[in-house]
């Protein structure tokens, strides 16, 4: 975690990062996501409990930050509870990367 809001996480060496967001119940508006340290431009968000990309169709953000890497930005779901698992190199099988 390098910042709660808007929430910003790092990738590990090995590219993923793992998070649960928790939001009030009575919650309204856009959470905005950023996953930070990325070393390409493949990588992908997957919501774990439905084994959902959620950039699926290009609706996220990438920017370049010198010395850092890639930078991901996503609008999280309106959802209470949400299990997340990002991978840098995004795989194929959505089965395989929701439920390894």
């Amino acid at each position: 975690l390098q910042r709660q809001y808007p929430l910003r996480l790092a990738v590990t060496s090995a590219g993923h990062a793992e998070f649960i967001a928790v939001l009030p119940s009575n919650y309204s508006g856009v959470l905005p996501v950023t996953i930070a340290g990325v070393q390409g431009l493949r990588g992908c968000l997957w919501h774990f409990a439905e084994c959902e990309d959620l950039g699926e169709g290009g609706e996220f953000q990438v920017d370049y930050i010198a010395d850092e890497g890639y930078a991901y930005t996503y609008s999280l779901p309106d959802k209470e509870v949400m299990h997340f698992l990002f991978e840098s190199d995004c795989r194929l099988d959505a089965s395989e990367t929701c439920h390894a």
